[in-house]
This record gives C-alpha cells, sequence and structure tokens, in this order.
C-alpha cells in the first residue's frame, strides 16, 4: 500500500480584514497515517485517537489568540510590533522556526492577560497609538526622511489617479463583498477568504457585463482593449492600497513629535509579548 502523509499547515493573516494585507503559511512536521496505525494497532478507537494526533499536530502550527471579543486589539498590538519581532521586507521562504515561534509567543502572551490587563493595554495603545496603527507606516513616520515621505505622497497621488476607473465601475461591487463578508463572518480569521470569494463573483459579472456592452457598441476589439485597461485601473486602485496604508502615520505630524514615547512603548511591548 502507499505511504498517507499529513501536512499540518497554519495561515495567518496580519491585518484580516485588509485586502491584500501580509499572509504568513506555516507548515508543521508531517505525519504519517500508517505509520501512526501501526504504532497504534491495539487501539480501541483509532479515529478519535488519529483526530486528537492531528489536533496536536495542527496547534503547533495554528496562530490563536483566545480572547473573546478583543480580535482587534491582538492585530492592533501585531501591527506596532511585527517591524520589530518579524522584520521582513519582502516575501520569501522562511526555513528557521524562529519567526513564526515569535509570533505564537505573541499570541500565548496576548490570551494569559486578564480583563484589567486587556484594558489597560488598550488604553495605551489608544494612549500612544493609533486605532488603525500599522507598523510600516509608523516606522516610516519615524524613521524616514521627509523628502522620502514626499516621494511617497506623491506616488500615492499618482496611482490615485490610475485608480479612478476602477473605483468607479467597481468601488459599488467591491463594497457590497465587503458588506456581505462583514454579515457572513463569525470570527475574523474568516473575514479575508469571505471577502475575496465575494470580491472575485462581483469582479467577473461586472466585468463581463461591461465587456459584452462595449462588444456591442464598438465590436469584440475595443472590448477587449476597454477591459483590459480597467484591470489596469484596478491594479493602481490596489497600489493606491497599499502605498496609502503606510502614509497613514507619516502624514499626520503629531505621531512623528511623539516619536521617543512610541519608539518606548513599543520597545517595551515587544519585551513584554516575544518572551515564552
Amino acid at each position: 500500500s502507499k505511504e498517507l502523509w499529513v501536512i499540518p499547515t497554519g495561515i495567518f493573516y496580519a491585518e484580516p480584514t485588509r485586502s491584500r494585507s501580509d499572509i504568513a503559511i506555516h507548515f508543521g512536521e508531517p505525519v504519517s497515517v500508517s505509520g501512526w496505525m501501526e504504532e497504534n494497532r491495539n487501539c480501541d478507537d483509532k479515529i478519535a485517537a488519529l483526530t486528537e494526533h492531528f489536533q496536536e499536530a495542527m496547534e503547533k502550527c495554528v496562530v490563536s489568540a483566545r480572547q473573546e471579543g478583543h480580535d482587534v486589539l491582538f492585530y492592533r498590538l501585531l501591527g506596532m510590533l511585527e517591524p520589530v519581532l518579524l522584520p521582513f521586507t519582502r516575501p520569501g521562504l522562511i526555513r528557521e522556526d524562529m519567526p513564526w515561534k515569535t509570533l505564537m509567543y505573541i499570541a500565548g502572551n496576548f490570551s494569559a492577560m486578564d480583563r484589567n490587563e486587556l484594558d489597560q493595554l488598550e488604553a495605551q495603545l489608544a494612549a500612544e497609538g493609533d486605532p488603525f496603527v500599522c507598523g510600516r507606516s509608523l516606522d516610516m513616520a519615524l524613521f524616514r526622511s521627509p523628502l522620502f515621505r514626499l516621494a511617497c505622497l506623491c506616488g500615492a497621488l499618482l496611482t490615485f489617479a490610475g485608480s479612478l476607473a476602477a473605483f468607479v465601475v467597481y468601488g459599488l461591487p467591491l463594497l457590497l463583498a465587503r458588506a456581505i463578508a462583514r454579515k457572513a463572518m463569525k470570527h475574523v480569521e474568516f473575514y479575508a477568504p469571505v471577502r475575496l470569494a465575494a470580491s472575485m463573483i462581483f469582479h467577473l459579472v461586472v466585468t463581463l457585463a461591461i465587456g459584452a456592452y462595449i462588444g456591442v457598441l464598438i465590436g469584440f476589439w475595443g472590448a477587449l482593449v476597454a477591459v483590459a485597461m480597467l484591470q489596469m485601473s484596478l491594479l493602481c486602485w490596489c497600489a493606491f492600497a497599499d502605498v496609502s496604508k503606510y502614509l497613514h502615520f507619516a502624514c499626520r505630524r503629531q505621531f512623528i513629535h511623539r516619536s521617543s514615547a512610541l519608539i518606548r512603548l513599543r520597545n517595551s511591548l515587544a519585551e513584554r509579548f516575544s518572551k515564552n
């Protein structure tokens, strides 16, 4: 008989409620089903025992902050700590386990907080940070030169200008997809895939309808060019969303004036939440 392996896989969204946010995928140690069956041949309930074995393997791969009603607070905390504890500037294959372990430490320490500690942390972030804190934009505000921030602002304006056509055509369908995701969301981890699925469906329907209408007016090739230009405009919209998110702090001078307090807050939180 052929060998059967199961690979535990954990998926973590850095910002589940934002489109195009960072994602981490962690692969655990493969589980040999036939090997496990051979070692546990005398087990009375093999299905239940194997399921429990899979669950134990998955717990090592899944980041879970078990604080009911405080999902947003956890992701705000992570947004401030990510550039310090998980300083990755581009996608890639990470072969060492330390970044994932650090992420697990943060989630574990957050889950261990009591109600008073949670309220204190929320007040601390609200006083020194921002309700929509973004670690990379905070870095830009604190450590980048004014000329660099001005260049990013110009890039945001250019991408916004290029995205106007997509905003007019796809704005309402994407807002509907967002509303559907919020309504259907049982937990914050489910928001991103539900919103993506709804967005893809609405995008396809609107694109086919516009392509068919333009094709009737000016022919197939004209419709093809128009649809291609709309997709380029949609790409500009995505680029604008990325750039504007990182400029959130950089365009607000009051955060730059409080740079010392923000750095002290980030360092103290990093020391507190990164320890096992």
